[in-house]
Order: C-alpha cells, then sequence, then structure tokens
C-alpha cells in the first residue's frame, strides 16, 4: 500500500519580474512487506524501497529547478531537508530515518527531483512497519504560467530466501501523476 501527498507552497510575490517561485514537500508512505503479510518461510526477510522522481520539464520547459533536499547518504539518524532560495525563503522539516539504509540522489539541477530511499537490508531483520519519506525541491516558473509535472513513484518489495537456493521473491508497483499547476 503507498499514500501519497504532494504539497505545494507558492511564494507570494514573483522573483524579478517574470519569475514565481514554488516549495514541494514530497510526502509518501509505505507499508513495508513484512507488515502486509509477505513473509511466509523462507522468505522471511525483505527489503523494502520507495522511488521517486519528478520531472519538471516533462510537458513543458517553463519550471527550473533550484534546489532539492536530501543528498545521497546512508541510513540512520534524522533525516534533514533544507530547500532555499536565500533571502527570500527558507523552508526545513525532518523525518525519521530509522530503517532508511541508504538514500540515492537522482535530481538533476534544471530538469527533475529525484530519490531513492533504500529500506531494511536483504538477511537484515524485517521492517515491521510503515515507512514514510519526505524529501523535497523548490523550482521556479518562467513566464509564470500553467503547466504539469510528471512524478513517477515506484515502490516494492524484495524476499530473500534464507537458503540462497531459494529464488528471490519481488514486488513492485509504479504510479504515474500528472501534477497540473494553474498560474
Amino acid at each position: 500500500m503507498l499514500v501519497l501527498r504532494h504539497v505545494i507552497y507558492k511564494y507570494p510575490g514573483r522573483i524579478g519580474s517574470d519569475k514565481d517561485l514554488f516549495a514541494v514537500r514530497c510526502v509518501t508512505q509505505i507499508i513495508s512487506g513484512q507488515k502486509l503479510g509477505l513473509h511466509d518461510y523462507p522468505f522471511v526477510w525483505w527489503n523494502d524501497y520507495i522511488k521517486s522522481e519528478y520531472y519538471l520539464r516533462y510537458y513543458t520547459r517553463i519550471y527550473d529547478l533550484i534546489d532539492y533536499s536530501p543528498s545521497s547518504r546512508g541510513g540512520g539518524g534524522t533525516i534533514s531537508v533544507v530547500i532555499s532560495w536565500p533571502p527570500v525563503v527558507t523552508l526545513s522539516w525532518n523525518y525519521d530515518s530509522t530503517y532508511i539504509t541508504s538514500i540515492d540522489d537522482d535530481s538533476i539541477l534544471g530538469v527533475k527531483a529525484g530519490w531513492y530511499h533504500d529500506i531494511g537490508t536483504p538477511y537484515s531483520p524485517a521492517v515491521p512497519n510503515t515507512v514514510k519519506i519526505e524529501p523535497g525541491f523548490e523550482y521556479t516558473v518562467s513566464p509564470p504560467s500553467s503547466g504539469a509535472q510528471r512524478w513517477v513513484i515506484t515502490a516494492g518489495w524484495l524476499g530473500m530466501g534464507v537458503n540462497p537456493g531459494y529464488p528471490l521473491q519481488k514486488f513492485a508497483g509504479t504510479v504515474v501523476i500528472k501534477v497540473i499547476i494553474e498560474d
């Protein structure tokens, strides 16, 4: 099961004479394979993941990615997200990384904000909970007008057998959302 929330903040004024500024908090929540009951012996250890990609220029060229967070990192501790356009605006928040083993940043300034969150590790104790990720990004619109972005979320579960002879068990699902932004 996947739960999505896409929170868009719009700076109330213009940046210069021809740009609007937006920030996005991308909340994605996955129920782990273990919690869904995907733990039949001999497949008792699971590795889950969430891949989120926001293609700002997929439909039009009016969007420009200017900042994103987090960058690639190992797991553990709290993940801090900070996006800013100094001195106009700075937004920050944190999310828990108890079960997140690593984050691979796949963002390309100007074009795409993207992250791969690896949750749990093969042959480690299964992730028993629901895991929520909350990366963020900031972009400008020039000229200020309506447009659309493409949001692609892939989430999955990978089951590893306790004996190397057992076949790999896996499930993945992808959701594609066209986010329409009206000026």
